[in-house]
């Protein structure tokens, strides 16, 4: 959704809502008297809603830890320190980078085939202002999610912060009832109160008390939670709430200089699901997805065919992708079958003229491998040049809105010309 830094992705009887935010818009509105402690709603928050709305997707406000916002990645404070210190306090960043982009087409649309797609991304490069003697100007994350066939893959990277710990939270459930269990590796978790860490040294799954599976790839400790909890009323009138949740977090430290996560949410599995697809992940040649790049200039994976690209700053990236390099942070989502090359293309940056004034259109170039032709494109300016062995884009999108471009092969990168003569000479 082009002005909201938000995604959308439907399946099934499910949606998945992902949410940030950047200079031009806040991130959360906080009032004297409303939504006091919701300042990390959407710090890449991830909510999972199935049929029934908040009960049915165990959501509940009683007893709430407003720390543990799913998805998100957070500075775990005191109710103290996280309270807003001013009656109006919307959050607020510098950063310009967050927005979602979709891929391919559907046969209908709920709302516009400019916005909506079959498969889609999210990207966030984030640093906190200082906007209240709480908020760490030194924290900082990178993160992006990418939605392939049901499954929602979610990377972060330079995770920083001079103080507090830092937490990627995967859920927080509201418990009916004390008995109600988790799924921890495939042993059902049902005691209650519960605190246990898992090693950071080996691959983890969960299945938590809505249905919704978490593969969690090795290198941080995950701390899951089982109790009763009590929470200040968001009105912020001194009165609080009590109630039964699970939850679990991808813990960084206290002051992470570096840190990462990978870890992929499958909605509306099960167990057994969950014991194959983690099975899969570990065995060579099997996993759903690679992560070809995880680092402070892009976050890159590759599905099947396609490759989504979250780039944050300017970047080569060779011939082992589609695309080789970009001058300026973007979003780009390939499919490369045959001599056929579809791409949609988003500029992160709303770039708005002064006073909040309209979208300016910024020229971003992309060079792609391989020598290829324009066949179509929709949705903004595009401009190409053939060279030798590559191909530069230059596009120029505005609004948050998504150019579709589809390029035809002229010469084929990773199939080099060998002459017939040569390959006599070569054989014998």
């Amino acid at each position: 959704v082009n002005f909201t830094n938000l995604g959308a992705y439907r399946q099934s009887t499910w949606v998945a809502d992902i949410k940030g935010f950047n200079k031009y818009f806040w991130g959360t509105e906080i009032y004297s008297s409303e939504n006091r402690y919701g300042r990390y709603q959407s710090y890449g928050a991830i909510e999972i809603l199935y049929p029934g709305g908040n009960p049915n997707s165990l959501y509940n406000i009683n007893g709430w830890d407003w720390n543990k916002t799913p998805g998100a990645t957070t500075k775990h404070l005191s109710n103290a320190n996280l309270v807003a210190a001013t009656g109006r306090q919307d959050e607020k960043t510098d950063s310009n980078f967050a927005a979602s982009l979709r891929f391919g087409s559907k046969g209908t649309y709920y709302i516009d085939q400019k916005l909506e797609g079959n498969h889609g991304m999210f990207g966030m490069d984030f640093t906190q202002k200082a906007i209240s003697p709480t908020h760490d100007a030194s924290f900082k994350f990178k993160k992006s999610v990418f939605c392939f066939d049901g499954k929602i893959i979610c990377l972060g990277s330079n995770i920083g912060s001079a103080n507090g710990l830092i937490a990627t939270n995967l859920f927080q459930n509201n418990l009916t009832s004390t008995s109600t269990s988790i799924n921890v590796n495939n042993t059902a978790v049902a005691t209650f109160p519960y605190n246990t860490t898992l090693s950071s040294a080996s691959n983890h799954w969960m299945l938590d008390a809505a249905g919704t599976g978490y593969f969690i790839k090795n290198g941080n400790s995950i701390v899951i939670d089982r109790k009763n909890q009590s929470s200040p009323s968001e009105k912020g009138d001194g009165t609080t709430t009590t109630g039964n949740f699970a939850s679990a977090y991808i813990s960084h430290g206290s002051t992470p200089t570096n840190g990462g996560y990978e870890y992929v949410i499958i909605p509306q599995t099960t167990s057994a699901d969950m014991v194959t697809f983690s099975n899969n992940m570990a065995a060579a040649g099997t996993a759903f997805y690679q992560v070809v790049q995880k680092n402070a200039t892009a976050h890159i994976v590759k599905y099947n065919t396609m490759h989504g690209y979250s780039l944050f700053a300017a970047g080569n990236y060779g011939t082992s992708t589609p695309i080789q390099s970009n001058n300026a942070p973007c979003m780009v989502m390939t499919n490369l079958t045959g001599d056929s090359l579809a791409l949609s293309f988003v500029n992160p940056d709303l770039n708005f003229a002064a006073n909040n004034g309209a979208s300016q259109a910024t020229p971003i170039v992309l060079t792609i491998n391989g020598e290829w032709t324009v066949t179509t494109s929709n949705g903004g300016t595009v401009n190409a040049t053939a060279g030798t062995g590559i191909t530069t884009l230059t596009i120029q999108a505005k609004d948050g809105l998504p150019v579709d471009i589809l390029l035809t092969q002229t010469v084929n990168p990773y199939y080099p010309i060998v002459y017939y003569e040569d390959f006599l000479n070569a054989t014998g």
